[in-house]
């Protein structure tokens, strides 16, 4: 357990140092492609069959955008007695549920490619990639202090 709260720690003053300079890599995407981009032991095959999938999801979603235009535009919400508020929440939601349908349906087609155990390293990237994320909007100030609380707590154990 110890080692596991340095560790978090350690993550945490890493990417404040690295948010403070810029950010190591500020402006790329941190999506689950990077991820298991990440995965080792990656076949010709495997990384083949994973560009296919993310293809072929980029191609569908200029056709998702299109889709999503004529229904969610505002002025079909729009009326002589006001603005529809419960027609709008509906069409949004309807849209963005088909939206992660279609997400989901694509991360478990990745997860058919890769064996159990580059899953079991893809889950431990993207908690690493969580924690990072928790940390990054803290201060230097915030990160100090957590660090030396995770350390007081774990001298007194």
């Amino acid at each position: 357990m110890k080692k596991i709260l340095v560790g978090l720690t350690a993550v945490a003053v890493l990417t404040g140092s690295l948010n403070a300079m810029g950010g190591a890599d500020k402006g790329k995407k941190h999506g689950i492609m990077t991820c298991i981009s990440k995965v080792s032991n990656l076949t010709a095959e495997q990384k083949s069959s994973l560009k296919e999938i993310t293809v072929h999801a980029k191609s569908g979603k200029s056709a998702m955008k299109r889709m999503m235009i004529p229904k969610g535009n505002l002025s079909n919400f729009l009326g002589s007695k006001g603005f529809d508020k419960s027609a709008f929440i509906k069409t949004k939601k309807e849209l963005m549920a088909h939206k992660v349908e279609k997400k989901a349906g694509m991360i478990a087609k990745m997860m058919k490619i890769l064996t159990p155990s580059q899953i079991m390293e893809l889950k431990k990237i993207v908690q690493v990639k969580a924690t990072k994320k928790l940390f990054q909007n803290l201060s230097a100030k915030a990160v100090l202090g957590l660090k030396n609380a995770v350390e007081q707590k774990a001298l007194t154990k």
